[in-house]
């Protein structure tokens, strides 16, 4: 399963650097410019917002079929790595084995990744980077409410 997590990771390293070649990059920089957190940004990229202007440039990226094609790929690997590693924490306590640092290390590796990446969640703009780490944050949940019935009374 460790390398499943690494594979997954590994995809979505490259599915980041091929979307920064492919115009993600210049757009990150344009978003990095303005020197306001990423979220905030994207919280105002919707019509009428703030930042509407990214939001359109955004869309005007996903208007390009590989680009797109990229894009949804790296959103349905970040999906699964979460249900994976989720999966690889609750076998790691079946066992009595400690999986937290092979996740860990690869949520580095995506956070490392899909800094300044736009994502999109129930509709709206959400930042990739905070995604990864709220999976961190999800599996650590897991892990001390599985831990919590597994104590001694």
């Amino acid at each position: 399963m460790e390398r499943q997590l690494n594979d997954h990771a590994t995809r979505i390293a490259g599915l980041t650097g091929r979307l920064r070649q492919s115009g993600m990059g210049e757009f990150i920089a344009e978003l990095k410019a303005t020197g306001r957190p990423a979220n905030e940004i994207f919280d105002g990229m919707k019509p009428g917002g703030p930042y509407e202007k990214f939001g359109r440039r955004f869309s005007s990226l996903m208007e390009d079929s590989d680009f797109a094609a990229n894009y949804a790929n790296l959103q349905r690997h970040m999906d699964e790595f979460g249900d994976l590693a989720s999966r690889y924490a609750k076998a790691g306590i079946d066992l009595n084995l400690d999986y937290s640092d092979a996740v860990d290390r690869n949520l580095s590796k995506i956070s490392a990744a899909t800094e300044g990446f736009p994502g999109m969640k129930d509709g709206a703009f959400k930042h990739l980077q905070e995604m990864a780490q709220q999976i961190g944050e999800r599996i650590k949940r897991l892990v001390d409410r599985l831990m919590g019935r597994l104590a001694p009374q």
